[in-house]
């Protein structure tokens, strides 16, 4: 496909995408902003991803993700690093830790004095930053509502890489102000009971389950 040729390199950080891996992505996003039902008949525009675990390849996921849209020219596309205390998206860019999504939320910083190009044509970037590194955040579901709402202003798609789906993350807080939920799972480490239990929490929240990501499937 065309749009699968277009679009740049993954960022130095990133294992070359072979073309097959690429298309996936394509196809996954063609997918979810095809799932318009329960938002008013919207096409999601901000599409968080979590898993059940830490580990399960969730920002590998939403990174893809990213760069699948940014590539497909759907107009400018943010990712953003949620997840504040395990930050790993400025590293695949080799990127220096700035101020981010957290000093966002927490009023720190204006929202778009944080957003940052990234070396991918059509693609910037919401660092984690620096306001809850040292601690599990108590999120404000009114301040991260606004944040989501103003760059969704700005940006036709936002990826949102959030934390594992547990206790003592704010994934919760933050999925439930999204337009939709990707699940990630890893065949090696999740067994059914736990993904069912990871969906019925995320709806308990009111998320979204656009679907799911079967990951590292042997």
């Amino acid at each position: 496909m065309a749009s699968a040729k277009t679009g740049a390199a993954s960022p130095p950080g990133l294992s070359p995408r072979p073309a097959l891996v690429s298309e996936h992505y394509h196809a996954l996003l063609r997918c979810l902003q095809a799932s318009d039902d329960g938002i008013g008949g919207e096409v999601p525009r901000a599409i968080g991803v979590t898993s059940c675990h830490a580990g399960e390849g969730v920002t590998t996921v939403a990174t893809n993700m990213a760069l699948a849209a940014a590539s497909a020219g759907r107009g400018p596309v943010l990712l953003v690093d949620a997840n504040s205390r395990k930050p790993r998206i400025h590293r695949l860019f080799r990127l220096p830790p700035t101020d981010g999504f957290s000093d966002a939320v927490t009023g720190r910083a204006g929202v778009f004095d944080c957003v940052v190009p990234s070396p991918i044509q059509h693609l910037s970037l919401l660092l984690a930053g620096n306001a809850w590194k040292a601690q599990t955040p108590a999120c404000d579901p009114g301040a991260v509502e606004e944040v989501l709402d103003s760059v969704k202003h700005v940006f036709p798609l936002t990826i949102v890489d959030l934390p594992p789906a547990t206790e003592m993350t704010s994934c919760f807080t933050i999925a439930g102000k999204l337009d939709g939920i990707v699940l990630v799972i890893s065949q090696d480490r999740v067994d059914p009971a736990t993904a069912l239990r990871t969906k019925s929490r995320l709806q308990q929240v009111r998320a979204r389950l656009l679907g799911v990501v079967y990951n590292r499937r042997r």
